[in-house]
């Protein structure tokens, strides 16, 4: 079997989103005969082989730590925040430098789940976009292979000047992929909201804009109960007519029990984006009619409103067939999920 290394900024159970995209990607990898050793930054691997840096956010320590692995290939799971406060982390590239310099075979994928942050002039975020730029093209120059989770990620790298190309991969399901779906007439009448504080925050914001459509939507789909998942929050009693049931942190063998048996998944998200919403690919896996609140972005390339997944007024306005747009959405993932993901990473590296 290979031996490959990964670097991620946390791992599960600590709750973080490429945390556990790096967990389903090194299962992947491992069924796929590759091997993989996890380097955590922040906290210790359970149940993976690895090694914690204990937050030493040290040049020297990440090259030893890659060194004694005695791998030749080195996953970086990119995202700057996960890594050192304000994004600004210059050690992570300098260890993997450091390593590659002494590895004349080494060759390095990174995932840039983000590239670098932007924002208005009072925020801390526009005063070191910046420095995460310069960051991100010197992460850029001693990449091999690079992949992107959406469109923007392209657009971001090319604005910077990296001559790395990289292709959009689209994220997977973090809460399990269901071999089998049934069709919405036979699941039960509920809807779900589920992901962080923030992202369902948004969803009843955007609810709460649209009162009269979300009850029709409701209404159409014969909704009697809405499920909310995730960190607990403020939330409505009721939406329209259904009650909202917080079911709290879930482990991700109960939150696909729940998905797979929901007709409706709302979700608010920039359409341009949507390929980088483990939301919504946790809502395609399972088979679910998935219902952007979001209208910001444009289309993302192979993922299309109104095709796999749909807005809030299409579903209301023009009705389109339910059933079509939800088989749409799960058959668009089954090139999309785990196993498709690892089998393009591990291909990559010739």
């Amino acid at each position: 079997m290979a031996n490959w290394v990964q670097i991620t900024p946390n791992f599960p159970p600590v709750v973080c989103g490429v945390g556990d995209y790096s967990a389903g990607l090194a299962a992947a990898l491992g069924n796929l005969g590759t091997g993989v050793t996890t380097l955590v930054a922040n906290e210790n691997p359970i149940s993976q082989p690895g090694r914690s840096l204990h937050g030493a956010r040290s040049s020297r320590a990440l090259c030893d730590a890659l060194r004694d692995t005695g791998a030749r290939v080195a996953i970086v799971h990119f995202s700057g925040y996960g890594y050192a406060p304000r994004g600004l982390c210059h050690w992570l590239v300098e260890g993997l430098r450091g390593w590659k310099a002494t590895q004349t075979d080494a060759r390095i994928i990174t995932i840039f789940h983000e590239v670098y942050a932007t924002g208005p002039i009072w925020r801390t975020s526009f005063w070191t976009s910046h420095p995460q730029r310069r960051i991100a093209r010197a992460l850029c120059e001693i990449t091999d292979r690079g992949f992107v989770s959406s469109g923007v990620g392209s657009d971001q790298l090319r604005r910077i000047g990296a001559s790395l190309s990289c292709d959009v991969l689209a994220v997977f399901s973090n809460v399990g992929e269901p071999a089998e779906v049934t069709p919405l007439s036979r699941r039960s009448a509920r809807a779900v909201v589920f992901g962080g504080r923030g992202q369902r925050a948004e969803v009843y914001h955007a609810i709460a804009r649209n009162p009269q459509k979300t009850a029709q939507l409701l209404s159409n789909l014969q909704i009697d109960r809405l499920l909310d998942i995730g960190p607990r929050m403020p939330l409505p009693e009721r939406i329209g007519e259904c009650p909202v049931d917080a079911l709290g942190t879930l482990p991700a063998e109960e939150v696909s029990r729940i998905l797979v048996d929901c007709r409706l998944g709302l979700l608010h998200y920039p359409m341009d984006r949507m390929t980088k919403s483990g939301i919504a690919a946790a809502y395609f896996s399972h088979g679910l009619l998935t219902a952007n609140t979001g209208t910001a972005g444009g289309a993302a390339s192979n993922l299309k409103e109104g095709v796999q997944y749909s807005s809030l007024d299409r579903l209301v306005a023009h009705c389109p067939d339910l059933q079509s747009v939800a088989d749409a959405g799960h058959a668009w993932y089954q090139q999309h999920g785990v196993a498709a993901a690892a089998e393009i990473i591990r291909n990559s590296i010739a």
